[in-house]
């Protein structure tokens, strides 16, 4: 799914800034899919593609806007699998921006294939999903009078 991260750090002054991703994969076909794209942000097209082939690695920025991932299943043979190594930088006090609107606890997906569309949503988390440009708050889990979930 295409998705834009969440604030990772648990102090909410400390901001992810910039992500690289290293991928892994020796000998990667271009027709088992997995390209990590790059899309605009109003999630209206896919700006960048880059296959996941090995030591190959993506950095971009990173912000509440910047949406990235590979939103199509991976038809790789079955003993395959897509590899790839994540590292954020933070930065103390980010500042707000056009690609940074604030510290958030939740990820934005974008469901891009029929079966995510249909999946459940999962109450484990806040999260926010968009259909059809459209913006769906789904609440966080429910806990009882103790706060067990």
């Amino acid at each position: 799914m295409i998705h834009a991260d969440k604030s990772r750090h648990p102090n909410k002054k400390v901001d992810q800034i910039f992500n690289m991703i290293y991928f892994l994969n020796r000998d990667w076909k271009e027709e088992w899919g997995g390209h990590l794209e790059l899309w605009d942000k109003k999630l209206t097209h896919c700006e960048v593609r880059i296959a996941p082939v090995f030591n190959r690695a993506a950095f971009f920025l990173t912000g509440t806007n910047t949406y990235h991932g590979h939103p199509y299943p991976l038809e790789c043979p079955e003993d395959r699998r897509r590899n790839s190594l994540a590292v954020y930088y933070y930065v103390i006090e980010r500042q707000k921006s056009e690609n940074y609107e604030g510290w958030r606890n939740f990820v934005d997906w974008m469901p891009t294939t029929d079966e995510e569309k249909a999946r459940p949503l999962r109450e484990s988390q806040p999260q926010v999903f968009r259909f059809e440009g459209k913006k769906l708050n789904i609440p966080p889990q429910k806990t009882d009078e103790s706060g067990n979930s």
